[in-house]
């Protein structure tokens, strides 16, 4: 790792700019969808039913939602799952196992003690809190082929996946289509292959939280997928306290230490998840994460002693962002 110690703006979910044959864009998940594909027929037509597909199944508050009716059927013994849900929770459970916890996908009674999936926002007791935590632990799920298990008042939330797991469903469906390269942005979770009409490679964004519209640094990216985790995602502010939606599965509470975490690796389902693990476990553990996979890279943001904002930036990053600050 290289630690820069400067002065450094926070950032915002990656932005992508792309010239390229074919373009659509529509909201789905939640959020603004971006495709780009440089030749193929009925390319982005394939990616847009790819994104429905996982929207369809991946939402835990939709009754018509295959996630919502399996977190209905906690405690009842087995269920069969999707191709689709059980792959996403495949991933989920590895990234848990292999970051201790920090990333978790049964966090989802906590972010509805704090409101974070209605408008009415509080901050949980500490009692409450007490009461949850026993009902949070990724090793209480059992995942057997397509079959799911877990205990009761156990609930799934898959949103810190689902998005990067669509973004390659879409990606692929591109790559099926014959095109030779394309681009999918699902709300700033990325990925990108082949090279962008007229050459050369997919130029991502790397937006100021603070200041919307303001660059902080251009990511050149050839393949491969990038996603971000920060504290200005879902937040709300109480007695001048920022809570966000970046909760730490052991103490029920917000992550403190990191600001946001950029993680680039070969999919976008593990980019997701790791931006995650690493913003919970912080500048230090979360550091030595990336350290442990040769294919996954970071860009680390913190607040330093004197109030000022750093920067960490892992070694296969250099050479790859432009850093605007200051320009």
């Amino acid at each position: 790792m290289r630690k820069i110690l400067r002065t450094a703006p926070l950032l915002l979910p990656l932005l992508a700019s792309c010239v390229a044959e074919e373009r659509d864009s529509f909201f789905a998940m939640d959020t603004v969808v971006e495709l780009c594909a440089v030749g193929g027929d009925r390319a982005l037509e394939g990616a847009r039913r790819a994104v429905e597909n996982v929207e369809g199944w991946a939402d835990c508050y939709d009754p018509e939602a295959e996630l919502y009716r399996l977190n209905l059927s906690a405690s009842r013994g087995p269920v069969r799952v999707s191709k689709g849900l059980a792959e996403v929770l495949d991933v989920s459970l590895e990234v848990a196992g292999k970051s201790g916890g920090a990333f978790d996908p049964t966090v989802l009674p906590l972010i509805e003690a704090y409101g974070f999936n209605g408008e009415k926002r509080r901050v949980p007791g500490d009692g409450e809190i007490f009461g949850i935590l026993p009902h949070v632990d990724y090793r209480q799920v059992g995942l057997a082929g397509d079959f799911v298990e877990m205990p009761e008042s156990f609930a799934l939330d898959l949103g810190g996946v689902a998005k990067g797991y669509a973004v390659d469903q879409a990606l692929e469906a591109m790559k099926e289509a014959g095109a030779e390269g394309g681009l999918v942005n699902i709300g700033g979770d990325i990925a990108v292959f082949g090279e962008r009409a007229g050459g050369g490679p997919w130029s991502i964004g790397v937006q100021h939280p603070r200041a919307p519209g303001e660059l902080f640094a251009i990511l050149e990216l050839e393949s491969g997928a990038v996603a971000t985790s920060g504290d200005y995602e879902r937040y709300f502010v109480e007695d001048g306290v920022r809570y966000h939606h970046i909760l730490d599965p052991k103490t029920g509470r917000p992550a403190r230490g990191l600001i946001s975490v950029t993680v680039t690796a070969p999919t976008c389902v593990l980019a997701d998840a790791y931006a995650t693990a690493v913003f919970v476990l912080g500048l230090e553990k979360g550091a030595r994460l990336l350290e442990a996979d040769d294919d996954l890279e970071g860009l680390l943001i913190y607040t330093n002693d004197d109030g000022g904002l750093g920067f960490t930036v892992t070694d296969g990053l250099e050479g790859r962002l432009d850093f605007l600050q200051g320009k």
